[in-house]
């Protein structure tokens, strides 16, 4: 069975699903030079090794915390 290869570039739809995020946000991290982008025409396309950076650069830190239950006020 072949393994489908990942695109290099995504919009900014899929970049948003993808970080779970608003489409905006994908603009704003555009802008400010956290994601590497271009246009084509009008449409933006982002690197996906961009993507992968910007994931990696979350402390393992911030994962621990998503895991661990809230306390739940009584």
């Amino acid at each position: 069975m072949q393994q489908r290869q990942q695109p290099v570039l995504l919009t900014v739809r899929e970049t948003a699903e993808l970080l779970r995020i608003h489409r905006p946000k994908v603009y704003d991290l555009i802008k400010n030079g956290t994601l590497e982008g271009f246009k084509i025409g009008s449409d933006w396309r982002i690197k996906r090794s961009s993507i992968e950076n910007l994931i990696g650069e979350i402390p393992e830190s911030f994962f621990k915390k998503l895991r661990e239950p809230k306390d739940e006020a009584a």
